[in-house]
């Protein structure tokens, strides 16, 4: 596969998503632009079109540097042992490379942020509020599942149900326009070719 340089990337804000680039207000990316494969977002507006009227979608993070990659994986590092201090580094390395893809020099797959090929989204509304999904992004436990409001064994309370039929719809309007998601993150979404 060649290598992915800028210049085959293009900006998201300028096709009407809204754009909210949280790894620049952290500090860990150099740019507030956030970039993405043209066809990834071609396939988004495909996507846009089968939300309600007035409905969009927020994206906080397509494209990474490497740099930026490696301050996500230490922060979640981090975050990871002081939510499993019992845990030693050989389980916390494999949590964070569930959560993180964890830190390549070199990374062959075209479906990864670093390739420009995923998405980190949420819908919001015509108000432009978010819709609630249950947990913020980048969480990092099993509520971040795509599926966890899905499980028929657990009762849920009212938001709960509101998060699993929110999901639901940001599962299927992904999917009908070609995404794949990430099955521990909710708001993970890539080409499925």
């Amino acid at each position: 596969m060649p290598k992915i340089s800028k210049n085959t990337l293009v900006d998201v804000s300028h096709y009407g998503f809204v754009v909210e680039p949280r790894y620049y207000y952290f500090g860990w990316s150099k740019s507030p632009q956030i970039l993405a494969r043209k066809s990834l977002v071609d396939m988004l507006k495909l996507a846009k079109a089968k939300l309600p009227a007035g409905y969009n979608f927020k994206i906080y993070d397509a494209y990474r540097t490497y740099e930026t990659q490696k301050k996500i994986s230490e922060s979640f590092w981090k975050r990871l042992k002081l939510m499993h201090p019992r845990l030693g580094d050989e389980m916390l390395f494999l949590l964070l490379v569930k959560f993180s893809g964890g830190v390549l020099k070199n990374v062959p797959k075209p479906d990864s942020h670093r390739n420009g090929g995923a998405l980190d989204l949420t819908i919001i509304d015509q108000h432009g509020a978010s819709l609630y999904m249950g947990t913020e992004i980048d969480d990092l436990t099993e509520k971040a599942a795509l599926d966890y409001f899905k499980n028929k064994r657990k009762k849920f309370f009212s938001m709960e149900r509101l998060a699993g039929r929110n999901r639901l719809m940001l599962e299927q309007v992904m999917t009908e326009a070609g995404f794949k998601g990430y099955k521990y993150e909710w708001w993970h979404w890539s080409s499925s070719n």
